[in-house]
């Protein structure tokens, strides 16, 4: 396990990168993938991370790999969180388990922080040396063979400020024959606890 910045006692500042990698995770087996959970657990907990809200984003087979596993921590007929009924494994490590599509989105993005863009800018990246807060390096996230890695981490990580909520206008424009409609909002998102956040890279191998 690889920590990038670790600011002590608490809240990193903005600006610092405080995100955590796991590295050399097997992700393609339901052992490797309870592993790595246990790992990102035990990470958040060296940086005395919240116990709620603890969160892990994985692919679609990934999750279904956990839920037909037979492993004692989530089988279904000795007390564990998994269901089979319902396609649902609540918990593993004490971590809510999320599917989504969206992750290959992500994982394709690649590397742009700001050292592979060249933009030069300064902002809060989460992972990385740089970079913006909307941008990071993805690109350890695909592993050979198809293995694939995923993100991890609690709620603190990253807030949203909102100035002005959803509004909307509408104005019927004879010229046109038709209503202008306008709808607008003014919101803001970004790093709160770096260290909150952990992201899972594959094993080369």
């Amino acid at each position: 396990m690889k920590t990038l910045y670790a600011a002590a006692g608490g809240t990193s500042p903005i600006g610092l990168n405080g995100g955590t990698e796991v590295t050399g995770a097997t992700t393609t087996t339901a052992q490797g993938l309870i592993d790595s959970l246990y790992a990102v657990a035990r990470s958040l907990d060296e940086k005395d991370a919240p116990d709620e809200g603890r969160f892990a984003i994985l692919t679609p087979s990934q999750y279904y790999t956990l839920l037909t596993s037979d492993n004692v921590a989530i089988n279904r007929d000795t007390g564990g969180v998994g269901n089979v009924s319902t396609g649902r494994i609540a918990q593993v490590a004490g971590i809510s388990l999320f599917k989504s599509n969206h992750l290959d989105d992500v994982i394709n993005l690649g590397d742009l922080s700001a050292d592979a863009t060249g933009d030069g800018s300064q902002g809060n990246d989460v992972f990385g040396a740089g970079g913006t807060g909307y941008n990071g390096d993805f690109s350890g996230l695909s592993g050979t063979g198809g293995a694939k890695g995923f993100l991890a981490g609690t709620r603190e990580a990253i807030g949203t400020v909102k100035l002005l909520d959803l509004a909307t206008e509408s104005e019927y424009q004879i010229q046109r024959q038709g209503t202008l409609f306008v709808a607008k909002y003014a919101m803001g998102h970004g790093v709160l606890r770096p260290e909150c956040a952990v992201k899972v890279l594959p094993s080369a191998t």
